[in-house]
Parts: C-alpha cells; sequence; structure tokens
C-alpha cells in the first residue's frame, strides 16, 4: 500500500511522532486490505494545525479500485484526532470489505453474460482485426470515459432524478463501449476519441432516462412477486472480479472535492464547502446547461469541439455557459457565500475533478469480450 503524510502549520519537532503514529496506524489499514493489490490501494493523510487556536484536524482518504473512503476528523488533542480518524476510516473499510464479498453477486454475471452473447460469434480474421484495432483506439480513453459516466450518476442522483444505485456506470459504459464497436469507422472524424466517447455516453444516458421514465409509468410489480433468478451462476472467475466491486459503497459528491491547500485551515475548510455546493448546484442545473459546463469546463473540451458534442453552434453554447454560470453563482449566495468568496470569475472554481478510474476488472473484460483476453500480443494501454 502507498502512503503519503503532509503536514500543515506543524513544527518540525512533532513530526517524526505523528510519521510513526500514522505509520502505525496505516499498517492496521494496509492488513485489513491484504487481498489487494498494493499498487491499487493508497492513503493519503493530512494534518493541519489552526495557526489562531489550539484545534487540529486530521484528513485521511483511501483510494482503492471500487471506491474512495475519505474521512475529516477534528479537536484540541492531535493524537485522538488522528486516532478517531483512523478508527472511522478502519470502520468504513470494514463495512466496504463486508459488502464487497456478499452484495448479489448474479447480478454482474448475468450481465456480462448477455454483453458476451452480443459479442460472442467466432470472429473472422478480418472481424477481428477490426476488434483489435476498436480496441486500440478507445482503450487509453476508458477511464475517461467511465469518469464522466460516474459523475454524471452523481449528479442525477443529487438532483433527485434517479434513486442511489438506479442506474450502473459499468453497465452504461459497457453499453457504449458496444454501441461504439457497431459504428467506430463512422465516428465523426473532426472529434477526438474521448469526445466521440463522451458524445455516445450522452445517448446512452438519455436513452436509460427515457427507459426509467416509460417503466415508472407501468403499473408496479406486485410485491408478492418472487425476485428473479439469475440465468447462471457466478463463475469462479467472475466471483474473483467481484472482489473488486462494491455496487452499494458508492461514489459521493464531496469525494469529488479534494482536500486542498490553504493559508488556514478555515480557508481550506470553505474552499472546500463552497467547491461541494457548486457541485450541488451543477447537478440542479438544466440538462443542456449542465452538460455546457461538464464538457467545456470539468472535460476541458474546446467550446468548438463541446458543440459539436452537444448538437449547437458556438454562439448557443456560450448563451448556455452564461446562463448556466450565472445560475450557479445565485445557487451559491444562497448557500450563504459572499462575492468575494465567490470571486470575480466562478469559471476558475469549476475546475476538473478526479473521479476514479475503472476497476481493473471492467477493463479486462471489455477486453475479453471484444475477443483480447486471446491475444497476448494485442497493444495494451497503461
Amino acid at each position: 500500500m502507498k502512503t503519503h503524510l503532509s503536514y500543515h502549520h506543524l513544527g518540525e519537532p512533532s513530526r517524526p511522532r505523528l510519521q510513526q503514529m500514522f505509520s502505525e496506524q496505516a499498517a492496521e489499514v494496509e492488513r485489513r486490505l491484504k487481498d489487494f493489490s498494493p499498487d491499487l490501494v493508497h492513503l493519503e493523510g493530512r494534518i493541519e494545525k489552526n495557526p489562531n487556536h489550539a484545534l487540529y484536524r486530521a484528513g485521511l482518504r483511501l483510494k482503492l479500485p471500487s471506491t474512495v473512503l475519505s474521512v475529516v476528523e477534528e479537536g484540541r488533542d492531535l493524537p485522538a484526532v488522528l486516532a478517531e480518524a483512523f478508527e472511522e476510516l478502519l470502520r468504513r473499510t470494514d463495512k466496504h470489505l463486508a459488502r464487497l464479498r456478499r452484495e448479489a453477486l448474479w447480478k454482474r454475471s448475468e450481465r456480462r453474460r448477455r454483453l458476451r452473447e452480443q459479442v460472442k460469434s467466432p470472429p473472422q480474421t478480418r472481424e477481428a482485426e477490426r476488434r483489435r484495432l476498436y480496441f486500440t483506439l478507445i482503450e487509453s480513453h476508458l477511464d475517461a470515459l467511465y469518469g464522466y459516466v460516474q459523475r454524471e450518476l452523481l449528479y442525477l442522483e443529487s438532483a433527485g432524478v434517479l434513486a442511489p444505485g438506479e442506474l450502473s456506470a459499468e453497465d452504461l459504459v459497457d453499453t457504449v463501449v458496444l454501441r461504439g464497436l457497431e459504428a467506430f469507422e463512422e465516428r465523426p472524424l473532426h472529434l477526438a476519441v474521448p469526445q466521440w466517447l463522451i458524445a455516445l455516453a450522452m445517448q446512452v444516458v438519455a436513452e436509460e432516462l427515457e427507459r426509467l421514465r416509460r417503466d415508472r409509468l407501468q403499473a408496479r410489480l406486485s410485491l408478492e412477486e418472487p425476485p428473479p433468478r439469475p440465468a447462471e451462476e457466478p463463475t469462479r472467475r467472475d466471483e474473483e472480479r467481484f472482489d473488486y466491486w462494491e455496487p452499494d459503497e458508492r461514489l459521493r459528491l464531496e469525494d469529488l472535492v479534494p482536500l486542498e491547500e490553504a493559508p488556514t485551515p478555515e480557508q481550506a475548510q470553505m474552499r472546500r464547502e463552497m467547491r461541494l455546493a457548486l457541485h450541488r448546484a451543477i447537478a440542479l442545473l438544466p440538462r443542456a446547461w449542465r452538460q455546457a459546463v461538464v464538457l467545456t469546463a470539468l472535460e476541458e473540451v474546446a467550446q468548438g469541439p463541446a458543440a459539436e458534442v452537444l448538437g449547437m453552434d458556438e454562439p448557443t453554447l456560450a448563451e448556455s455557459l452564461a446562463h448556466a454560470y450565472a445560475f450557479l453563482r445565485e445557487k451559491l449566495k444562497d448557500a450563504g457565500f459572499s462575492a468575494a468568496d465567490i470571486g470575480p470569475t466562478l469559471e476558475e472554481a469549476v475546475a476538473p475533478t478526479m473521479p476514479l478510474p475503472m476497476p481493473a476488472f471492467q477493463r479486462e473484460a471489455i477486453a475479453e469480450v471484444l475477443g483480447m483476453a486471446a491475444a497476448p500480443d494485442s497493444p495494451r494501454g497503461t
């Protein structure tokens, strides 16, 4: 497990003792995660002292292949604050691991089975080459695609459009990949691959929302109706993949906001609270405005290609962005932030986030259904 501890407003004499405490507690975290690859686990710690008061803050951020666990504790006794932060982190870690091993394994197995069936016919030489080229084209962009879909679901859940877990990022990404396979030769060449994949993801999300809307209009299933049964039991390989999949410990909006450097802990906390309020406000934007902000600010797509992805001209995109940022500014004011807190350029505060990368098991599964698993010499991204 990789670890890193940083300090703020703490003198050098106290740091060795704190480092020792951190390392001892981190060893217990690592022991709980012995089944994970050490390269896939990263524990970050940050210890701060308020320069004006005898108040300390300990922040921990544990990055796992399937989630990020964040803890912040405050108090006047620094060793106790650090111990409480690790105690809470261990509690969340245990909860995460418990769920990893028992939650509805057959659902992923069944979904993967259906995806395999759509591409399972033995490919001829020409089709095998086509799939290899497609996989080479998209592989290095799978993390970005997964991150976009994951964040979009967070916004929809935060706005109340979706119930938590009603749609799965993994399912949506699979659908996008399959749709891209069907038509990647016809993709617009003036769009970069990540932008093309995001455009496909927007279509897939819109279709799933419409499907859910129709389903809600239909009569609800009787409570006495038995639950569906899996078409087949999970294989051993499926179960190994599930070790790195957590359906319920979902990413939260809070996890999109990193711990920031600031002159004082109060300023760092204020900036974090403002960025969190900003993400909540983005979730409330009308769909076209939200997509415009996400593409240009969070995905850092230039306005020309962004307008192309959204199916509008650049003046219309500029107008949508102006309306969106005016809406966000008002929402921040309603949340209690002053004009001085927000600053003159709100666009600078809408900074790119760092969502979780695609889980390794899903990347392997995508390679498998495209026929790459049986081709050890096929190009692989890093």
